[in-house]
């Protein structure tokens, strides 16, 4: 059976190390290698992953070094699947063979142009900024948020988004709903803390949103159906 094994090599930090490992034993989800005899098939940076319930799907933020100006890109990676099929063609990855792995499942922008990176480079791109990790509800689905510009700017926006991967190289589907934060404590940048996924049935899902407290401030929840 195929494995993936994750190893956070660095304490308290959202950065990790993901090999792919060809395994007998059932799937397991640890922070050591070890000392198993098993093979590296896959190997690759990510940051802040999250694994669907049965380890079959992993969703991570596109590993950005600190001097790093591209935007964030969301990516997902599907352990049923070879190395090959969670990669964009080699002319999209740009030499980063250890950063640009999995699909892009948001922006949308590099989904349609089968791109890691390159939307920061069109002037007035709107740029996106993730405000949550993925948040699993089945082993095929999960959200997340994500929004454009601070409160004090015009064309600020906040929406709360429903992954369904498909995986085997097809691209996942995406659906958003735009978030109305004019009722919520007035921040800088709406983060979520936690996301608590009530019911995910069909087309329509309920979520709880518990936002990142303003300083000083208690930042309250938000019920979402959508």
């Amino acid at each position: 059976m195929r494995a993936l094994l994750v190893l956070i090599l660095l304490g308290g930090t959202s950065f990790a190390l993901v090999s792919a490992q060809e395994s007998n034993r059932r799937t397991v989800w640890s922070g050591t290698v070890g000392q198993r005899q098993e093979q590296v098939v896959d190997q690759f940076l990510v940051a802040r992953p999250s694994i669907s319930p049965t380890g079959r799907f992993i969703a991570y933020r596109r590993f950005q070094p600190p001097s790093s100006r591209d935007e964030d890109v969301l990516l997902v990676y599907d352990v049923g699947s070879n190395a090959q099929l969670n990669r964009l063609p080699a002319d999209a990855r740009n030499r980063e063979f250890m950063r640009d792995v999995g699909l892009p499942v948001f922006p949308e922008w590099h989904v349609a142009n089968q791109k890691y990176r390159g939307r920061n480079d069109t002037p007035g791109a709107p740029i996106e900024t993730l405000r949550s990790a993925a948040v699993w509800a089945t082993d095929t689905d999960f959200v997340f948020l994500a929004g454009r510009g601070g409160s004090a700017d015009s064309d600020a926006s906040l929406a709360i988004h429903h992954v369904h991967v498909r995986g085997g190289g097809q691209h996942p589907v995406l659906r958003s709903q735009t978030i109305d934060t004019s009722k919520l404590i007035a921040a800088p940048l709406l983060y979520a803390r936690d996301i608590k996924v009530l019911d995910c049935a069909g087309s329509v899902c309920q979520a709880q949103i518990e936002w990142v407290p303003t300083q000083g401030l208690r930042a309250p929840s938000l019920h979402v159906t959508f």
